[in-house]
């Protein structure tokens, strides 16, 4: 287990090897990345882990931290920063009224509105 140090700055998340170093080694740009909190891991049977993964189109990231709230705060700043927004915090899913070849069709409510939609949801 070694520790890394991360500098955000807009969309881009900068790697630092250590917390004295003033260059960068490597750039995460975060546009078009879906941010996924993990659940807690126990490293050699001792030390819990909170990790988190960003998908990017064409690689994924898993990122360790080791205290809980840190991990949250870093994911609900890295959603804020790229737009992020869940499904469900603004409806409320309802029955599946429909299938297709790539996924199903269910019924939803706007949690504000109640406006009654449908959402289609592919695999």
């Amino acid at each position: 287990l070694k520790k890394e140090w991360f500098s955000l700055l807009g969309r881009e998340l900068y790697y630092y090897r250590s917390k004295k170093e003033s260059q960068h080694k490597n750039l995460y740009i975060l546009v078009g990345v879906y941010i996924i909190k993990e659940e807690e891991e126990l490293f050699q049977n001792e030390l819990k882990l909170y990790p988190f993964t960003l998908v990017f189109p064409h690689k994924t990231r898993t990122f360790y931290l080791i205290k809980e709230d840190e991990r949250d705060k870093w994911v609900s700043t890295l959603k804020q920063v790229v737009g992020y927004a869940d499904f469900f915090d603004y409806y409320e899913s309802g029955e599946i009224i429909g299938k297709g070849k790539f996924g199903v069709v269910k019924s939803a409510v706007h949690l504000k509105t109640g406006k009654q939609v449908a959402v289609k949801i592919l695999q």
